[in-house]
């Protein structure tokens, strides 16, 4: 009688075992692939970036804009060299932006809201990194403050890059415009 009351406590032992070692296998690789499906949604800007280089090579300025404005990558990040990745990209799509414009308008153009994203992207990249302190030191309170943080400064950056990139298509129609009447003149 008392043999088959130590087996099944064996078996609910030996189930309560393998499930902790299963929890602490997932938990294990949550961290691993939480990066890498992190790395692949900042891949998926990246590709964006170089579909308006295309596009914009290919003449169609109205859909590399598009595809430039989509290329930013305004989530929360988590690891450091992925970090430094994105504000790199940033300050190669603002810096795309200059060109598209100098290009396109003969170089005496003003982007009065450029500055402003520019100045929203380097509060981001300072939040960013208080943000990756945090998370490493596991602070849950500052964390979440972090968090809300950089959620505002995505709304407002959003709304920044919406504007800039509504002034450049402006510039770009008006170029369009313009060069449609110099052609009857």
């Amino acid at each position: 009688m008392l043999t088959p009351v130590f087996s099944v406590a064996v078996v609910l032992a030996a189930i309560v075992i393998t499930a902790y070692v299963i929890i602490l296998l997932l938990s294990a690789a949550a961290e691993p692939i939480e990066n890498l499906f992190e790395r692949r949604r900042f891949a998926t800007h990246q590709r964006k970036a170089q579909q308006s280089d295309v596009l914009l090579k290919l003449g169609a300025a109205d859909a590399a804009l598009r595809q430039l404005r989509l290329a930013f990558f305004l989530e929360p990040v988590r690891q450091p060299a992925l970090l430094s990745e994105v504000v790199n990209h940033h300050a190669a799509l603002l810096a795309r932006m200059i060109s598209l414009t100098n290009e396109l308008c003969g170089g005496s153009v003003r982007l009065l809201s450029l500055a402003k994203a520019d100045r929203l992207l380097s509060e981001r990249n300072e939040l960013q990194r208080r943000y990756l302190r945090a998370y490493e030191s596991l602070e849950p309170v500052r964390l979440r403050d972090l968090t809300q943080e950089l959620e505002c400064n995505r709304l407002e950056l959003e709304q920044a890059l919406d504007q800039l990139f509504a002034e450049v298509q402006t510039l770009v129609t008006q170029r369009g415009h313009n060069r449609a009447n110099s052609r009857y003149f």
